[in-house]
């Protein structure tokens, strides 16, 4: 009976901790007022880069590019369907747009002593290079996405792309 109650508080717990990691922030820099933000700024000039981690090595030069182009794919495919939900819309990199983001993902590949995880952030800059605002997102590698990074890769873009909306909105003054 003991062991079955500290198996369920652990269980608690790690929910708990997953549901805090997986949660989105937005974070605006020091300075950054509502008159920074582009009238009707809806549109996203978007670069993407990806990068792969086993441990603590770098191994992106070691994987097959068609893998990483999938993955920029699946971003952008992710980003667009959702942040048009929103009447914002994702464009090409070199196109021309209000608003520049650069999206990073990295991928830690599954590894039974520390587990995977799929992390992206975004960072969103005016047409000038000012930095308005980053949001954050990430997913485990675990059974509930078959340890397929693919998969989490959707589940963290869900999140960053809620910060990303929440981040258009001007800045609150207090």
């Amino acid at each position: 009976m003991r062991s079955l109650v500290k198996t369920i508080k652990l269980c608690l717990i790690s929910v708990g901790f997953l549901t805090i990691a997986a949660c989105s922030n937005v974070t605006r820099p020091e300075g950054v007022t509502a008159a920074d933000v582009p009238a009707g700024a809806s549109k996203f000039a978007t670069d993407y880069t990806v990068r792969i981690q086993e441990l603590a090595n770098n191994v992106t030069d070691k994987v097959d590019p068609q893998d990483i182009d999938n993955y920029k794919a699946i971003a952008f495919q992710t980003l667009s369907e959702r942040l048009k939900l929103a009447n914002l819309e994702v464009l090409a990199a070199g196109a021309d747009a209000p608003l520049k983001m650069t999206v990073e993902i990295i991928v830690f590949r599954w590894n039974p002593l520390i587990g995977g995880r799929v992390t992206t952030s975004a960072k969103v800059f005016t047409q000038a290079g000012k930095e308005l605002y980053s949001a954050e997102g990430m997913a485990p590698l675990d059974l509930g996405n078959l340890y397929d990074s693919r998969i989490a890769l959707k589940y963290a873009l869900r999140f960053l792309e809620n910060g990303i909306i929440e981040g258009v909105k001007p800045p609150k003054t207090s």
